[in-house]
C-alpha cells in the first residue's frame, strides 16, 4: 500500500477538487494520504477532512506567523492533537531559510511539539530547513524514542543517520 506521508490537501485554493486529487492518485497507486498541518486552521481543516483515505495531523510550521504562542492557541492545538483522527504531530521543527519567527521562538515551538508528541505517543513531523545542528541538538535532547519524518530535510548523510538511531 501506498501511501502519501505529507500532503497539503487541507489548503483549499491548490486543491479545490479533492475528488480529482483521490483520482489521480488511485491511478497512480496511492490509496492514501497524511493531511499535514501547518497552523490552527490548516490543522482544522485538515481534521475535517480526515476519512479513510485522509489521515490529519496537527502542528505549526516554524516560520508560521499567525501563531502568536498564546495559551488558548497552544489548547487549540492540545486538543487537535488529542482527537482520535489524529495521526502526528506536526508539521513542526526549525527553518533558518526563512526569518519571519524568530528562532529562539521556533526552538521554543519544536520543543512544545515533541513533548506533545511524546504525552499523545504520536509520530511527530519534523521540518528542518538550514538548521541542521540545531535540529540534531534538539532531537538528542528532547525526540529520543520519538518516531516520524525528516521534512524539508537539507541536511547531510550523518544528520540523517543520527536522527534515525534516534
Amino acid at each position: 500500500m501506498l501511501i502519501d506521508s505529507h500532503s497539503h490537501l487541507n489548503f483549499p485554493d491548490a486543491f479545490p477538487d479533492l475528488a480529482a486529487v483521490k483520482h489521480s492518485m488511485g491511478e497512480a497507486g496511492v490509496e492514501a494520504a497524511v493531511v499535514v498541518g501547518t497552523g490552527i486552521e490548516s490543522s482544522r481543516r485538515a481534521k475535517e477532512l480526515a476519512c479513510a483515505w485522509m489521515f490529519p495531523t496537527a502542528g505549526i510550521l516554524p516560520n508560521e506567523t499567525s501563531f502568536t504562542d498564546t495559551a488558548p492557541e497552544w489548547r487549540d492545538l492540545e486538543a487537535l492533537t488529542s482527537d482520535k483522527a489524529c495521526v502526528a504531530v506536526g508539521e513542526t521543527g526549525l527553518d533558518g531559510h526563512h526569518k519571519d519567527v524568530p528562532f529562539e521562538t521556533q526552538k521554543v515551538r519544536f520543543s512544545r511539539h515533541l513533548a506533545l508528541a511524546r504525552e499523545r505517543g504520536l509520530p511527530v513531523i519534523v521540518h528542518s530547513r538550514q538548521a541542521g545542528e540545531e535540529t540534531r541538538f534538539m532531537l538528542r535532547a528532547e525526540g529520543r524514542g520519538l518516531m516520524g519524518v525528516l521534512h524539508c530535510f537539507d541536511g547531510h548523510e550523518g544528520l540523517a543517520r543520527e536522527a534515525l538511531d534516534l
